[in-house]
């Protein structure tokens, strides 16, 4: 509940009944003795996860501010990156970008780093594990330079890039965004168990 206190009797507790795709903060104090309390410190701050998914699923991020949010999905990127509203995974608008639908596109803008993982990654699926979904979707590279390519697959762990399961890579264009479908099923190498689709940088 919003405002709430919670007593806990060691290091680490659990919350419940926290709204689920809504962001939430926390402060912390040391209670050793009636009259010997140390100062609040915080906030510290978190998103939780959006409730599941399941197929057909659309989000074309239209509804979003440009930035850090990615509503309900989740991304993986090195920390340095972690407080661009440019480089990493974020939020961008306008027509440079040509999006397929206005305002809004999903970049994933490495920022010169080359040695960790940058991924978007899906809300939780409730139904992936049938290995016979499919996802479509419309990409472009803004380079006209280097080859540049988009890694799609699945993952287990949102938080762990080393779960990322790669499935297939796209070898984008320049120029108008162009519509991709790629095929989440055991033929295409899905192992059947993840519960997240992703969409890797080729870096």
């Amino acid at each position: 509940a919003a405002n709430s206190r919670v007593l806990a009797t060691n290091d680490t507790t659990t919350l419940t009944g926290l709204t689920a795709g809504a962001n939430q903060c926390f402060w912390v104090r040391e209670i050793c003795a009636p009259g010997d309390t140390s100062i609040w410190i915080g906030p510290s701050c978190f998103k939780t996860e959006c409730l599941t998914i399941s197929a057909p699923y659309f989000e074309n991020f239209d509804g979003l501010s440009t930035g850090l949010d990615l509503g309900c999905f989740n991304k993986y990127e090195d920390p340095t990156l972690s407080t661009s509203a440019f480089n990493g995974v974020t939020i961008q608008g306008g027509t440079f970008n040509q999006p397929n639908s206005a305002p809004n596109v999903v970049e994933l803008d490495n920022g010169g780093v080359t040695n960790n993982s940058l991924i978007l990654v899906s809300p939780r699926t409730n139904d992936l594990t049938a290995s016979d979904k499919r996802v479509r979707f419309f990409a472009r590279t803004n380079s006209t330079f280097n080859v540049r390519t988009l890694i799609v697959g699945s993952m287990g762990n949102p938080l762990d890039s080393s779960t990322f399961n790669p499935l297939d890579t796209i070898i984008m264009q320049s120029g108008a965004m162009v519509e991709y479908i790629v095929n989440l099923d055991a033929a295409n190498g899905y192992n059947g168990t993840d519960h997240y689709f992703a969409f890797a940088h080729g870096l």
